[in-house]
């Protein structure tokens, strides 16, 4: 049976509700090796499937925090067992929408003020993120690296909205 290549699991789908949709397929059963898990020899050794773009240690603070914090926690996305959702209500005009993905390392924020877009962020190569909870400010602050650039997202919540996106070269 001819091998063909895995599909691309890393093909992502922001939509309107904030959630970020992940489309990933199986790409079949993986070769079984012998009692000591050598691969079997015929011909050629398969060639591995395609690594994540994130690294398994994607850091994300435990919802106690976020509840702590900002009075809610995030939420699965139906559907997505990777995928979280966040939603602050700021004050009656500000919504702050946030998801991400732990195993694909993206992340995106939208901000909405009476139901229209003010800004839509998104990110992959994502590494984790953190809140900042000062005396007089509170913060969600996503840290990420992809193709040789690193930076981070700042998004203040408290006591007003505004956000930060920091880009550096390494």
């Amino acid at each position: 049976m001819p091998r063909t290549a895995a599909p691309d699991p890393h093909g992502t789908t922001p939509v309107h509700d904030a959630a970020l949709v992940n489309h990933a397929e199986e790409a079949g059963p993986t070769p079984r090796g012998d009692e000591d898990g050598a691969l079997p020899r015929r011909g050629r050794v398969p060639e591995p499937p395609p690594a994540p773009r994130a690294s398994s240690s994607f850091h994300v603070p435990e919802a106690a925090r976020f509840r702590e914090v900002f009075g809610v926690a995030p939420v699965p996305e139906e559907g997505f067992e990777n995928v979280e959702v966040l939603e602050l209500v700021i004050d009656e005009h500000d919504i702050l929408c946030f998801s991400y993905d732990v195993i694909l390392g993206s992340f995106m924020v939208r901000w909405l003020r009476d139901d229209d877009e003010i800004l839509s962020i998104y990110r992959e190569g994502a590494r984790g993120i953190w809140i900042e909870d000062g005396v007089r400010e509170k913060y969600i602050v996503v840290h990420f690296e992809l193709g040789g650039h690193e930076g981070s997202l700042s998004i203040r919540v408290y006591p007003d909205v505004s956000v930060s996106d920091r880009l550096m070269d390494t």
